[in-house]
């Protein structure tokens, strides 16, 4: 029996680039590296309770972070979210290594 193999990919979106600045976006996409196929994927925005930053960058307005649900708020919310969905997957961190989720 052939063992599946397969890769997560994972995009943040941030409120800028410091560290002071937090999470707004997380979304990942799970694909079967043998046929290309896309096994699971997430999108999900997080509440970073501060102005969102630069929206001509990732996209993500105030007032769809006005609507969140309050559980989704916060770098706790972010975290949850990737656990959750990784679990213990493998994710490519460059291109020439990779760590666990």
């Amino acid at each position: 029996m052939a063992l599946e193999q397969r890769i997560v990919a994972i995009d943040c979106e941030t409120t800028g680039f410091s560290r002071h600045d937090r999470i707004i976006e997380f979304a990942a996409v799970e694909v079967d590296i043998d046929t290309g196929q896309v096994v699971d994927e997430i999108d999900t925005l997080v509440n970073p309770e501060r102005d969102v930053g630069p929206v001509d960058v990732h996209g993500v307005t105030a007032s769809m972070n006005k609507a969140l649900d309050p559980e989704r708020s916060g770098a706790r919310a972010a975290q949850q979210a990737r656990t959750t969905w990784c679990g213990s997957c493998r994710v490519p961190t460059t291109p020439s290594r990779t760590r666990r989720c």
